[in-house]
């Protein structure tokens, strides 16, 4: 049983399921025809069998304890921001005292807004270039909160798509958080990432985004990216969220959000803390991720 689970799952067996299949792009039927189960597969001997699905249900098995840590890791991330921002669990300064109370502020006394461009999609490309850009579809899908232009991947600007009267300050710097303005699901409304490292003129921002540059000497960098993950925020978000098919946020309403900000040095203890956490959650999923990739390799060997 554990051999024929595996065998299944390769795709030495799902692409003759598809050569013996009728029809035609998706519409493929493969149980309307006694033909199909006359399809011919070549499989090994019982003994060796055994051996791939025992070897095969262990990495498995791997792939699974690593899942269940890395939704563990979640979870207590979660657990320990709640308690952060709602200031059930405090940090202190080295010397063990106690940081000052959180202010309550709201958002617009704490960044600035800068220009965004509307370069679609479109207007984008793979190919190395002179400016990336960062796209709103990107930071649903594909940018962790914390972004680094180094291993980010962003798309380029085609050449003949970069606007000739960019402004110095409409080029992302370190700190600043790129807000996603529009989406068709609540839980992606107002999703935002912070630009920690960054080369000088290199990034903008493009269709459906916001740029929050935080003013001087008020946000320690590496904060305002899980700021915007707090739930405190994130309600208010969602609550003001507009549209129908697609919601959209306004800067004006954004400006208007109340929240308690933190002294910058125990902003710094937060991002510290928070940071180390989303590390050992990328390790496990780079882990589980590797683990996939080396049984579907496998799989691609053991049946050819």
């Amino acid at each position: 049983m554990g051999f024929l689970r595996q065998l299944i799952h390769s795709i030495y067996f799902q692409e003759t399921c598809f050569h013996a299949s009728l029809g035609v792009h998706v519409e493929k039927k493969i149980f309307s025809t006694p033909e199909w189960f006359k399809r011919k597969i070549d499989i090994p001997g019982l003994d060796e069998q055994r051996r791939i699905a025992d070897f095969l249900g262990a990495v498995d098995e791997r792939v699974l304890l690593l899942t269940r840590r890395w939704e563990a890791l979640e979870r207590y991330k979660t657990g320990i921001m709640q308690r952060l921002f709602d200031q059930s669990l405090r940090f202190t300064h080295d010397d063990g005292s106690a940081f000052p109370d959180w202010r309550p502020r709201e958002l617009g006394s704490i960044y600035d807004w800068v220009a965004t461009n509307s370069l679609s999609r479109e207007m984008l490309t793979d190919e190395p270039g002179k400016v990336q850009n960062i796209h709103y579809g990107d930071i649903h899908s594909k940018f962790a909160s914390r972004f680094c232009q180094s291993v980010a991947a962003a798309p380029y600007v085609k050449p003949d798509a970069l606007p000739t009267n960019l402004r110095d300050e409409a080029y992302c710097q370190p700190g600043d958080v790129v807000i996603a303005d529009a989406s068709e699901d609540h839980a992606d409304i107002g999703k935002a990432i912070e630009i920690i490292e960054v080369a000088p003129k290199s990034l903008i921002a493009g269709l459906h985004t916001y740029i929050a540059r935080p003013k001087k000497g008020v946000i320690a960098l590496g904060f305002s990216g899980y700021l915007f993950q707090s739930y405190a925020l994130r309600r208010q978000i969602m609550r003001i969220a507009q549209g129908i098919s697609v919601l959209g946020i306004s800067k004006p309403y954004l400006s208007k959000f109340k929240l308690s900000l933190p002294h910058p040095d125990e902003q710094r203890k937060i991002a510290s803390a928070l940071s180390a956490l989303d590390d050992k959650i990328a390790a496990v999923s780079d882990q589980v991720n590797h683990m996939q990739t080396f049984k579907k390799g496998l799989l691609q060997q053991m049946f050819v």
